[in-house]
């Protein structure tokens, strides 16, 4: 096989490991991005963590005018050292996420407890019925990353109806500040997370490197090309 040959059969070879590179970036940034993936962060010092409560009244009247919601944190499930982030009535809540504070990780417990009025709340509120639930968010840039719950336990997260005044209902939330899922309207990593990015830039780094040993192969070639013409016309 002559020279000529073997540098094409080089290319040729060149071509489609590049072809091959961009199809799998491409093909990584479809999983990564477009589909729903479960990521852990990394190299993250502190995530912001908001809290959304989703209220609604099952049956009238209002029950949340006579309830305070209290939220605490701690990093340990028996709530040693806990901190009050919350305490308020619940119908002043607004519609938007709730920031409790920022935490490293990897475990962060919430502690929710939900009292009755006393004396103030009448009868009349015996067959009322509200039914509340709570989601998880780390603050990124532009979007909110939705946390999974590790575990989630307490008759605060069951319907309230026929309530007694100076009732209190209580519960707690086990989540991972660093764990969350990434889906099609997020599209953007938490606070100082460089997942899934690092990896993309590897393999960008890979395509741009063999982009660049191709374009030294084909200069080469060229000038070998022109050293022989120039050889025949001597």
């Amino acid at each position: 096989m002559d020279n000529n040959k073997i540098k094409s059969a080089l290319i040729s070879c060149f071509a489609a490991g590049k072809k091959a590179m961009a199809a799998g970036l491409s093909l990584l940034f479809a999983v990564f991005v477009l589909l729903p993936v479960t990521v852990r962060a990394v190299e993250t010092n502190m995530v912001e963590i908001l809290v959304q409560v989703n209220r609604e009244v099952v049956k009238t009247p209002d029950l949340y005018k006579h309830l305070t919601l209290n939220m605490k944190t701690a990093d340990n499930p028996e709530g040693r050292g806990a901190v009050e982030v919350l305490n308020t009535k619940m119908d002043l809540l607004g519609s938007e996420p709730i920031s409790v504070g920022s935490y490293p990780g990897p475990n962060l417990y919430i502690f929710f407890t939900v009292t009755f009025d006393g004396p103030e709340s009448t009868n009349e509120y015996q067959g009322a019925t509200v039914s509340t639930s709570y989601e998880f968010f780390s603050k990124s840039q532009l979007k909110l990353n939705k946390l999974k719950i590790i575990t989630q336990e307490g008759n605060v997260f069951e319907d309230m109806i026929n309530l007694n005044p100076g009732d209190v209902f209580e519960g707690v939330a086990h989540i991972d500040p660093l764990s969350f899922t990434l889906s099609t309207d997020i599209v953007v990593p938490p606070t100082n997370d460089p997942t899934p990015v690092r990896l993309l830039l590897i393999l960008s780094g890979g395509l741009t490197a063999l982009l660049g040993i191709q374009l030294v192969i084909y200069v080469r070639s060229k000038r070998k090309d022109k050293s022989a013409e120039n050889g025949l016309q001597t």
